[in-house]
């Protein structure tokens, strides 16, 4: 299984292309963006998606709405 550090590329990467390209600048919301393993919310198989634009389900409940803020 991947640590936390292993999905910081994909973390940094939807920092940059979907929060602070939105206009999203505040540094205390980006940290806490930061600070959610999100990969640890989504069913195994979906964890490589985890930081991407999309909805997909979270590990036992429905699927979350649409991800962007």
């Amino acid at each position: 299984m991947l640590e936390n550090k292993d999905y910081a590329p994909q973390c940094a990467e939807m920092i940059e292309k979907q929060l602070r390209r939105r206009g999203i600048s505040d540094e205390a919301v980006l940290a806490a963006m930061i600070a959610v393993p999100r990969h640890e919310f989504v069913p195994r198989e979906l964890r490589s998606r985890a930081y991407e634009d999309l909805r997909c389900p979270s590990a036992g409940v429905k699927p979350f709405r649409n991800p962007t803020l």
